[in-house]
């Protein structure tokens, strides 16, 4: 469903529900979605982005980790 419209409108950057006690954000990241429950007293656009940061960095660290292991054989 995320990917119906990204011709159209573009990719999907996150999603935002938000419910009387909580706020529930989806990332999607290549075939998988990341779920985060926050306090509706939460900064919504500083947490999405100091996720997303998160999540740049451990790929970026991941493939630090590929390329060290590919020099080792």
């Amino acid at each position: 469903m995320h990917k119906d419209y990204d011709d159209e409108f573009g990719p999907v950057s996150h999603t935002i529900t938000e419910r009387e006690n909580s706020i529930f954000v989806s990332i999607p990241i290549i075939a998988y979605t990341v779920l985060a429950i926050m306090k509706k007293t939460i900064d919504i656009t500083v947490a999405i982005n100091k996720i997303k940061v998160a999540i740049r960095n451990f790929e970026n660290h991941n493939k630090e980790l590929i390329v060290q292991k590919s020099g080792q054989t």
